[in-house]
């Protein structure tokens, strides 16, 4: 299920609207031309006097629902870029014809992070990365809610596209001093479209790894794609990136002193020095600088680190000033990546519930850190893996290796759907006891049927969102103990 789009109060007159967006008016002039309130791309969701984005997608076309839109935002303004089926004769909306409806929400977007920044010293922060973002993120909100309450704008879910990156923006207020951008691509140019729309002060990449490599030609797409997170951001922004990935730490490179690393590696400003379990939550040791940091939080594993690590660059580059390791912990108090690595307890059993997005990367990432987890408890692992998607050419390969992966880490492998039959062979080729699902709701009797001792047992759930392995997980909430 995709994020809900929050609600915008972001004002634009009409003449402002034409201005950016290089519109023109079609039809009479609605009476509210000087001032319409909010911005948004569901007519279900129109407020009176909002402006109404038809925007065009895989399954909908917002140009369809143009009437419905026009009697929802009364007294507001329509942007087509197409012909579009006739407004009510009695409506009292304006409507604009633009060249690209897309191109004119990330047009509005732009003029009102424009204004923002107008408003005395606010400062931009965007992330991405094939794996690690939405955590990292998620802990830089965290983390800021401690520091500098309610001054902090974070993305929501998964609005990092083209779309939910200008809405996101387009949310900001007169209280926020900071916003923290998630950005994410699936084809060539979005990365360097939405970095030049969010001209970040501060620019992060997490990781660089095979995702999306279909639409974005390999891993070779990949890295040129999300280093233009660095190469679009204005010249004085700070850079900050994973040093442990190679590729990252090349693109950091070129910036000199404006570029900072976190990570493990000897020459990361930013350093993991020591981890360990610390009760229900890992226990993350820091040095900056000749500063030592040690933060207890529900990040674990490696990966976990890496995210306390960048958040905490992240959030001191914002912030322009160092954050007390008391503070970093009471934020993460907080912190919420939906569902990513969220450990439940159905009875007896530990299930980790994980099934928001796999890649390559992030399922290796998740694979070791349940398997430390299960061993600090004496248990031994079982992983339900969906099928990877969007890997072209690579997939089949890509999913074999993943299943020679669990196979070194689990007594069980249930592999769902699609590709993920090859994920299972590879795992069965490594010695390990493998089946192969077609889809998640058929992944549920084969895994109650190896949990005859689930104190024993820790059970791990990892799948592209689209395979939607969360009703695994429902399964076993909802008996409240597996049968």
């Amino acid at each position: 299920m995709s994020t809900p789009i929050p609600p915008n109060d972001a004002r634009f007159a009409l003449d402002e609207v034409l201005a950016v967006t290089g519109g023109r008016i079609e039809g009479p002039v609605g009476p509210n031309h000087r001032g319409f309130c909010g911005v948004g791309t569901d007519s279900r969701r129109l407020r009176p006097g909002e402006i109404f984005v038809a925007l065009r997608g895989e399954r909908h076309d917002g140009h369809a629902f143009v009437a419905a839109a026009a009697a929802a935002a009364d007294q507001g303004l329509i942007l087509v870029d197409r012909d579009a089926p006739p407004l009510p004769p009695a409506s009292r909306v304006t409507r604009v014809r633009v060249a690209d409806t897309l191109v004119a929400l990330g047009a509005l977007a732009a003029r009102h992070l424009g204004r923002w920044r107008e408003g005395g010293r606010r400062r931009v922060l965007a992330v991405t990365g094939s794996a690690g973002k939405t955590t990292t993120k998620a802990a830089m909100g965290a983390i800021l809610s401690e520091v500098a309450p309610g001054a902090a704008h974070v993305t929501r879910g998964n609005l990092n596209n083209r779309i939910g990156v200008p809405l996101t923006i387009l949310g900001l207020e007169a209280q926020h001093r900071f916003a923290v951008l998630e950005m994410g691509t699936s084809e060539q140019g979005e990365i360097p479209a939405l970095a030049r729309l969010g001209a970040p002060d501060v620019a992060m990449v997490t990781l660089i790894s095979d995702a999306h490599t279909e639409g974005l030609g390999g891993i070779e797409g990949v890295r040129r794609e999300k280093l233009a997170m660095f190469g679009e951001a204005p010249r004085g922004a700070i850079r900050i990136g994973n040093a442990d990935d190679a590729r990252v730490r090349a693109g950091l490179a070129p910036y000199g002193r404006r570029a900072i690393g976190y990570g493990t590696d000897p020459e990361a400003r930013y350093r993991v020095v020591g981890r360990g379990l610390a009760g229900a939550l890992q226990r993350t040791e820091l040095l900056v600088d000749d500063r030592h940091l040690t933060v207890a939080a529900p990040l674990y594993g490696a990966v976990g680190a890496l995210s306390v690590a960048g958040a905490v660059a992240g959030v001191e580059a914002l912030l322009e000033r160092p954050v007390t390791s008391a503070q970093i912990e009471a934020g993460l108090r907080h912190f919420d990546a939906g569902r990513r690595f969220q450990i439940r307890e159905v009875g007896a059993l530990k299930v980790i519930d994980d099934s928001y997005n796999a890649n390559p990367a992030s399922c290796a990432a998740s694979l070791e850190t349940a398997a430390e987890l299960a061993g600090a408890e004496g248990r031994a692992l079982v992983a339900v893996l969906g099928e990877m998607r969007e890997l072209g050419e690579e997939s089949p390969g890509l999913h074999r290796r993943l299943g020679v992966e669990a196979a070194r880490r689990c007594r069980h492998v249930i592999a769902v759907g699609g590709d993920a039959r090859h994920l299972a062979e590879g795992a069965r080729e490594a010695g390990a006891a493998a089946v192969f699902v077609e889809d998640a709701e058929a992944a549920v009797a084969p895994l109650r049927e190896r949990l005859e001792q689930p104190a024993d047992l820790m059970v791990l759930v990892k799948a592209s969102r689209s395979i939607r392995a969360e009703r695994v997980v429902e399964a076993l909430l909802a008996e409240g103990r597996p049968s």
